[in-house]
Formats: C-alpha cells, sequence, structure tokens
C-alpha cells in the first residue's frame, strides 16, 4: 500500500493523540469537608480510576453516599481517633452504596470510621453490588461500630475483597447473596479466585444475641466465599437455607484459619445448613457445646418448602432414602433428578487444643457423616487453597484480563512525496 508523507503524517499524530490520552493520570478530587454533600460532589465530579479523598472530622449522613456506574477509589483520613468518621443519622438507607453496573475497574473504600445505624433491613453501613466475575471490588482499614442489623450487605457474585476492618459493637456483621439455582449449577472448583474472600478481619461484637453469638458472616440465594484468617469474639459464621429463607440455599465456602472466641458459653461456632466445600484449621478457644455444627432444615422445618420425606420433586428421592438427597443440602451439588454428591471435607480444627469433626444436630438422617461431610485426618486430596493474601492487598486483581496491547507502528514503505 502507497502512502503519501502527508497521510503518514496524519496517522502518526492521530496515534500519538490515542496512545496520550491512554496513559492520561487518574484525577483526585478532594472533598470540600466530610459532609454527606460535599463528598457526594465529589464523587459526582469523579470518572472511572479516579480518587476521591475525605477529610478528617465527624459527619452525620441522613442519606446514602451513592458510586453508581463507575469504580473509584473512596479515601478517608483513617479509621481512628483524629480520622473520617461517619454516623448514621437514621433512616432506612445505607451509608454507602455501591452499584458498578457493568464497570469492573478498581473499586477501593478504605480509612473509615462508620458508626450506627438505623436498625432497618437497609439501615447498614455499606451495600457492594457490580457485574457477575468483578475482581476489582476491596474494602479495607475501616472500623464498622454498631451497625445493626446488617453491617456490610452484598453481592458475593463480585468476588471481591473485604479485609483488615474491625467490625464491633451491637451488630450482624457480613450478608451476601450469589446467583441463586446457577450456582448450583455451575462447576465447582476449590481454591480458586472464584469466590468472595472476607479474610483478616476483626469481629469484635458484644456479647448480646444469646448463646448462638451474633453472625459474623452469612451467605444466602447460592454464592461462593472464602472467610480465612479472621479473627471472631461472640459471633458465628453460619449459611442460610431455602427452608427458612425461601431463597436458594448457600452453596460453596472455604472456611480455614480462623479464631474464634467468646466471653459466655455457645451452641455452634459454625452452623452449617447447605452447600459445600472445606473447613479446616480453624481454632475455637472457648466454651462450644458444637463448634463445627451441620443441620437440615427441610427434614423438618417446611416453613418454606416441602419436608424432604420421599413426596417433594425437589428432592432427589433416592429409593429407600427417604427423600434423600435433600435439595440443596449439605455434600451435594446441582439439584433434583440432577443433584450429585460433593462432600464437604472437615479437618484439623481444634477447641481448647483439641481436634474436633464436625457434628450433625438435625435432619441427621439426610446429612450424614462419611458420606455428605467428612471428618477427615487430613487435607481434601487435590485441594490447594488460594494464595494468601489476596492479590488485591497487593493492589493487583487476579486473573482480570489485562487490555488489549496497543499496536506497535510500524514504519510504512514505499513512500512517494507528493
Amino acid at each position: 500500500m502507497n502512502l503519501s508523507i502527508s497521510t503518514l503524517a496524519r496517522l502518526i499524530a492521530a496515534s500519538g493523540a490515542v496512545l496520550a490520552a491512554s496513559h492520561v493520570s487518574a484525577a483526585t478530587y478532594t472533598a470540600s469537608s466530610c459532609s454527606q454533600a460535599a463528598v457526594q460532589s465529589a464523587v459526582n465530579s469523579a470518572a472511572d480510576g479516579d480518587t476521591v479523598v475525605v477529610p478528617a472530622g465527624t459527619c452525620t449522613w441522613s442519606a446514602p453516599l451513592s458510586i453508581s456506574s463507575k469504580t473509584i477509589t473512596l479515601k478517608g483520613a483513617g479509621s481512628g481517633s483524629g480520622g473520617t468518621k461517619i454516623q448514621h443519622g437514621g433512616g432506612d438507607h445505607t451509608l454507602v452504596s455501591v452499584d458498578a453496573g457493568t464497570k469492573k475497574g478498581k473499586m477501593d473504600i478504605s480509612g473509615f470510621w462508620f458508626a450506627g445505624a438505623a436498625n432497618t433491613w437497609n439501615g447498614t453501613a455499606m451495600q457492594l453490588y457490580g457485574p457477575d466475575g468483578w475482581k476489582n471490588l476491596r474494602v479495607h482499614h475501616n472500623v464498622f461500630d454498631g451497625n445493626h442489623p446488617w453491617t456490610i450487605k452484598g453481592s458475593s457474585a463480585t468476588h471481591g475483597l473485604i479485609d483488615h476492618n474491625t467490625f464491633k459493637g451491637s451488630a450482624y456483621g457480613i450478608m451476601l447473596y450469589g446467583n441463586g439455582a446457577k450456582d448450583w449449577a455451575a462447576p465447582l472448583t476449590l481454591g480458586t479466585a472464584d469466590f468472595f474472600f472476607v479474610e483478616d478481619n476483626n469481629f469484635d461484637f458484644n456479647d448480646f444475641y444469646g448463646n448462638t453469638g451474633a453472625p459474623v458472616m452469612d451467605m444466602d440465594s447460592g454464592g461462593r466465599q472464602v472467610f480465612r484468617n479472621n479473627i471472631v469474639r461472640n459471633g458465628m459464621w453460619e449459611t442460610h437455607d431455602k427452608a427458612r429463607s425461601g431463597l436458594v440455599s448457600a452453596n460453596a465456602y472455604e472456611i480455614y484459619n480462623n479464631q474464634f472466641t467468646s466471653v459466655s458459653s455457645k451452641w455452634k461456632g459454625l452452623d452449617v445448613s447447605a452447600g459445600t466445600g472445606v473447613i479446616w484449621g480453624n481454632t475455637f478457644s472457648s466454651n462450644y457445646s458444637i463448634p463445627v455444627g451441620a443441620i437440615d432444615y427441610k427434614s423438618f422445618d417446611p416453613r418454606s418448602v416441602r419436608k424432604c420425606d420421599g413426596t417433594d420433586p425437589a428432592d432427589q428421592n433416592v429409593a429407600g432414602q427417604a427423600g434423600w438427597r435433600c435439595q440443596y443440602q449439605i455434600g451435594s451439588m446441582g439439584e433434583g433428578p440432577t443433584a450429585y454428591g460433593y462432600p464437604l471435607y472437615v479437618w484439623k480444627n481444634t477447641v481448647n487444643g483439641a481436634e474436633v469433626g464436625m457434628k450433625c444436630t438435625d435432619g441427621c438422617n439426610h446429612v450424614q457423616a462419611g458420606r455428605d461431610f467428612v471428618n477427615s485426618a487430613s487435607a481434601k486430596s487435590g485441594y490447594t487453597a488460594y494464595a494468601y493474601p489476596h492479590p488485591l492487598q497487593g493492589g493487583s486483581a487476579p486473573t482480570t484480563p489485562e487490555p488489549p496491547a496497543t499496536p506497535a507502528l510500524t514504519a510504512p514503505t514505499n513512500l512517494r512525496a507528493q
């Protein structure tokens, strides 16, 4: 192809403009104060990749800060004394609402002390939503203080990271919802980045929730999560299930290297009612009746579903097994006629120094040791935990596709002067 010198010059100029535009530095916007209006104004001005800095101070928010269809860094002046403290002003709203839409860029929230809530379903500190498989969401180094009932709610399908936060006061922790039956039908590979990670947090709740302890982590409507290297005081980790909530049951989880303790006697440290995965290396250092408990509500509690008694087509109804496999029960994947065994593996958990396995408390005609869950002396064969710390702690998003490389400019040949 013959190009004139003038045409070549225009092409090189256009290419240079594209390259320059692609390397423009992200902007930083500093809110004029920590008020909701000032911070919202700065967020509205920011574009993808920008940073919004919130100055030190104590401010009460009576409306949520909305971060919608964009991915930015929101950075407070610190979560301790002299930092940025945001108090809930009442009303049925969250403090920070994130909905990235289809965006998959970096969303990072840190350096705040979020205090109080409205004691309503939406009166949370934070709500986190975005596209499925979004691996560039991180919430870290914040204090969440008394954000009752739930501190954070969001979608586990985003595969983000919540780390190095302190949760305290009289509150519940994190509630994540998955993709329902879609999660149960999808292939499951443990030890990958395709989970929502909660790691290196301190859950130091008041002992206000009776003998179960406040839920520090809950999952419902499918979902896949990793809960690791956390410290839990006066709380428990749990799943929800279709029998109680009416939503598709929790699907898959990896729970390991966590420390559980309590100032009073507790029934369970882990209360598992559905799904599969691995539970290992957790320590319990208090009076727990059943540190790692299994239960199947569909066997005896038909508040939202038909009982698993051999008559519900949603169950697998293996001959002679009185309904087994029950829909979404522990140690299974799929559902109905397509359900198949995927045993939950449990190993190397200790209570006051003594090794302890999982124990079924109710529905045990359907959830059985050695078949639906396995108390093992060693790690599940073929299982390797995902890299720790999570790559987002170092600023890198795992398995996020890189943007297409800019084609190299090749000197043209066969030029002719005009």
